[in-house]
């Protein structure tokens, strides 16, 4: 039963914190107090961006959701996980690591 009622109040009392920490309002401090999960889910919606309290939350969402991202390379048509900067004379491109090794490797 004990049980119950923290996990009841849990997600407000942290809410209360970042409201406390990032200085809203004081209407927030009611809603959370007076509406109980309805309140923490209104604070939620509302300053879903804003939220760094106890971590970013929207930023760690976002990061948890997409996964890695591959590019394709323009030199070698491969997909890879990172391009990197490459000065060929003035003009700069992306290249993956091989093919970057390999023009710098050809221009020695």
């Amino acid at each position: 039963m004990l049980m119950h009622y923290a996990m009841f109040l849990l997600p407000n009392l942290l809410l209360a914190v970042d409201c406390a920490l990032n200085r809203r309002e004081l209407t927030w401090f009611f809603i959370l107090g007076l509406l109980g999960p309805i309140g923490a889910v209104a604070y939620l919606i509302y300053f879903w961006e804003s939220i760094t309290f106890p971590f970013p939350l929207a930023r760690f969402f976002r990061a948890a959701s997409q996964g890695k991202t591959q590019k394709r390379c323009p030199h070698c048509n491969q997909w890879v996980d990172r391009l990197h900067p490459f000065q060929d004379g003035r003009q700069e491109r992306q290249l993956c690591s091989i093919c970057r090794d390999q023009l710098a490797a050809a221009q020695r």
